[in-house]
């Protein structure tokens, strides 16, 4: 399998990383609404939105850990020596999510162990359908959307209880295709849907002959950003800079600089510094880690708790000096089968599955299908992203301002504030 994620800028690398950009060792968990306990919602839904009745604070802070790790573990998983790695965890988790609800049996079991889920499938909906209904909708500052949507076989018999909970749960919207006698046009409505979802960044995410007539249902994820920095560079203070390569080599890269005053969050040790530059609005961050000494160095150090460490030791830096390359990333449709089977979901892949909860035939998943794509300019950031779950069957500082020059490989991430959720995460390891 292709495992390029190809010139990507590892984007979200697993905790925090607010919508495709924030170093992976920077993530640490966000407290969630400290005033609420989070019981006080319960029984509250008035049917708008997703039903988030259940939700707890602890039911958040679970489920944004899951989302959190299952990322970190899938980009370690997908590093390819000193290639540029870009995905966004948020959409492949919840893409698994909506397929997760209609496992049973040992298939469910590998793939919550996989995706790190809770056990308690009643908080954890509803913890996770307010995860999504503080995502879903951007602002006057910023874009970000997140839609999903399953495509069954058409005339086909999926359990009803399923559709309920995709469409409570989910945002799940629902479309019959007929992959018995038109696979290929059923494929290129599914890409045509990602790609308006996506403002056209996501085309092509399932390859040809990824359906065929042996397609049951398409699970599908979507999920776009747009922003403008909070303190945005000056176009006329870009420049080419020195960028030092893993292999050595020093190359010139269009460079972005600026200097802030104050109001940047900073942390600087002997292995790494890390840096948090927020998008217009405050929803959203991007934390940089930029290690002291080679990045593979820090990938493996990275983790849930490193990351919310380093996160609660950032502080107000007073003034800084940032400069950070210019970057474009498209990662190909990159096929996760492989990388989730080594991770230990194998049996949901394997004939004899146990998707009971979804329907009565004998279903399996045929391949995990993601594409990603994020730009980093003077003005902000777009990044967007889209994973498609197949199914089938057989039959049917100081005073002295501080210095952050980005000059060799880094990771970072992209992540929602509020809900500590990694929207992108990812690796520069070539800005050109």
């Amino acid at each position: 399998m292709d495992k390029r994620v190809v010139l990507g800028i590892v984007a979200v690398l697993a905790v925090a990383i607010l919508l495709g950009t924030a170093i992976l060792g920077a993530m640490v968990l966000i407290d969630w609404d400290k005033e609420h306990d989070g019981s006080d919602d319960i029984g509250s839904w008035t049917g708008e939105g997703l039903d988030d009745r259940n939700v707890t604070s602890e039911g958040i802070s679970d489920i944004t850990h899951a989302m959190n790790q299952f990322g970190i573990d899938l980009y370690l998983e997908l590093l390819n020596g000193s290639e540029n790695v870009f995905i966004s965890p948020y959409s492949i988790f919840t893409a698994l999510s909506m397929t997760y609800e209609g496992a049973r049996g040992n298939t469910a079991s590998e793939m919550a162990d996989v995706l790190h889920l809770p056990d308690n499938d009643t908080v954890r909906r509803g913890s996770f359908a307010r995860v999504q209904n503080r995502i879903k909708n951007g602002t006057d500052d910023y874009e970000l959307s997140s839609p999903n949507k399953i495509w069954p076989l058409e005339g086909s018999h999926f359990h009803q209880s399923f559709y309920e909970t995709i469409e409570d749960f989910y945002f799940g919207g629902i479309e019959e295709l007929d992959f018995s006698s038109d696979p290929e046009g059923a494929r290129m409505m599914i890409n045509e849907w990602v790609e308006n979802q996506t403002n056209e960044r996501i085309k092509e995410l399932l390859p040809e002959r990824s359906i065929d007539g042996s397609t049951i249902m398409v699970l599908t994820n979507a999920i776009y950003f747009l922003g403008k920095w909070l303190h945005q560079f000056n176009a006329d203070e870009t420049k080419d800079a020195d960028f030092k390569l893993s292999s050595g080599d020093m190359v010139k890269v269009p460079t972005m600089g600026m200097k802030v005053e104050e109001g940047l969050d900073y942390y600087k040790d002997d292995k790494l510094q890390a840096i948090e530059l927020p998008y217009a609005g405050g929803d959203l961050s991007m934390v940089i880690l930029l290690p002291s000494g080679p990045v593979s160095n820090l990938e493996p150090t990275i983790s849930t708790s490193s990351i919310k460490s380093i996160l609660k030791m950032m502080g107000p830096s007073g003034e800084v000096d940032v400069y950070l390359p210019k970057f474009e990333i498209t990662t190909p449709s990159i096929e996760l089968k492989d990388d989730l089977k080594d991770l230990g979901m194998l049996e949901a892949f394997n004939p004899g599955a146990d998707f009971s909860g979804m329907t009565d035939y004998d279903a399996w998943i045929d391949n995990v299908y993601h594409k990603a794509y994020v730009r980093v300019d003077e003005e902000g950031t777009e990044a967007a992203a889209a994973t498609a779950v197949v199914m089938t069957e057989f039959s049917i500082g100081g005073n002295e301002p501080v210095v952050f020059r980005t000059d060799h490989p880094f990771m970072f991430l992209i992540m929602h504030k509020e809900t500590n959720s990694i929207l992108f995460m990812g690796k520069v390891e070539d800005p050109r």
